[in-house]
Formats: structure tokens, sequence, C-alpha cells
């Protein structure tokens, strides 16, 4: 079930979105798959440190992050996956490998792959691994003003 959280953030900010319940998964791909999305309309997150600061990056669920170019990208001096024993206390309302892209909510910055910018709606986490959201890409990129990234 959806957190208070989560649903206060997105109907505070007036955004239509869609619950999909699927049978549990736990990879990106897997909940694609469960929820019947293609994999380049769901978005993956994953946490970064980027330069020590954690951020979330969101990329097509088949895809996997190539650190070394979000590095050049985003101009960085460094950037590692972060171990989620470093980040899970932001997430405290989500189940662990469950994180959606609201990174508003959670104080992070957000990076969204430019593929996923241009699909029509986008469908990712909904902070358990039995349950995704679906918003439309306009909507979502008003509410979380995400950074682009070119290369994915």
């Amino acid at each position: 079930m959806l957190s208070t959280s989560i649903k206060s953030y997105l109907d505070n900010h007036n955004i239509s979105y869609k619950t999909v319940s699927h049978p549990r998964a736990y990879t990106a791909l897997q909940c694609a798959q469960a929820a019947h999305i293609k994999g380049g309309n769901f978005a993956k997150s994953v946490v970064v440190k980027l330069d020590g600061k954690f951020v979330l990056v969101a990329i097509p669920a088949h895809l996997r992050l190539d650190l070394d170019e979000f590095k050049k990208e985003t101009r960085a001096k460094d950037a590692e996956i972060a171990h989620e024993y470093e980040f899970q206390d932001k997430f405290s309302d989500c189940e662990i490998g469950a994180i959606p892209l609201l990174g508003e909510l959670y104080g992070m910055d957000v990076y969204l792959a430019d593929s996923l910018a241009h699909q029509e709606w986008l469908a990712f986490n909904a902070g358990n691994h039995n349950e995704l959201l679906k918003i439309n890409s306009k909507d979502f990129l008003a509410l979380v003003h995400p950074k682009t990234l070119s290369y994915c």
C-alpha cells in the first residue's frame, strides 16, 4: 500500500497518478515485467553519492548505470553507487530497494535519462515491492524538476 507521505506529497501537488499492483518483485526489470510494462517506460532508481551528496538517478529498467559517463556528464569529481545502509534512514517509509523517484520528498536531486523524459508516461517503484506508480511524464517533470542525462 502506498505510504501516507508519498500519497500526501502527490495529492498536495495535484498530481494525477495511478497505482499498479503486481506480484512481489525485487529488481526494476522484474517489476516492469510483473506489471506488464515495457522496460523503456519503467524508471529504475539508483542512489549515487555524487561528490559526497546523495542523488537519485533514474534510468530505464533494462539499462545499467554507467558511472563513468554519469560522472563525466555531471562534471563531478567523484561518483559511486551508494550502499543501502548509507541512505536507508532517508527512506523510512519505504521498503529497502523500492525507492520512488520523488527526490524533493527525500531531500535529493534527481537525474533522469533523456529517453525516459520523452516517454508519454513513466512508472517507478511506489516504496514497496508489489506496487508501482504510473505518472504522466509532463506531470513528473513539472513535479520533480530532474536534471536530464543525455547519454541514456
